[in-house]
């Protein structure tokens, strides 16, 4: 899985910034479009990251451990990172694009896809969070019975 995330992290980089490898050595570089491109890749970055502890909690789904600190704490911080790469994606980044010098656009940018995205991560760590309250239940009737 390891190999998987650094393949897509390998992708990432070079869809946001391979134009690079296409500039003249002798020509400067166009640092406002470098910029803009990074903050592009942002929440990519975040659903990467977020494919990292959706790895750690499927390991620790498959050693039979349900309720462990390690899958609410995955499930919360995967359900975040989806939540504010879509807010960043929906709500921050059309602005700040305007600001690097892109073309202007919308001040908001409304993508069904980047809503869906918050929706899930928000729905994710809802359910990061009862499984929390769930595994401290089922401790509680451990210690009684």
């Amino acid at each position: 899985m390891g190999i998987v995330l650094a393949g897509l992290l390998v992708l990432l980089v070079l869809e946001r910034f391979g134009w690079m490898l296409a500039v003249p050595r002798e020509a400067s570089m166009p640092w406002a479009r470098v910029a803009l491109a990074a903050c592009l890749a942002l929440p990519e970055v975040l659903y990467v990251i977020a494919l990292w502890w959706i790895r750690r909690a499927m390991r620790e789904i498959a050693a039979g451990q349900l309720f462990t600190p390690v899958v609410t704490l995955a499930l919360q911080r995967v359900g975040l990172l989806m939540l504010v790469g879509a807010a960043l994606g929906v709500l921050v980044l059309p602005s700040v694009s305007a600001a690097l010098g892109a073309p202007p656009g919308h001040v908001i940018a409304y993508d069904v896809s980047k809503v869906v995205i918050g929706a899930l991560g928000l729905a994710l760590g809802i359910v990061g969070r009862l499984l929390r309250q769930a595994a401290a239940i089922q401790s509680e009737l451990d210690g009684i019975f």
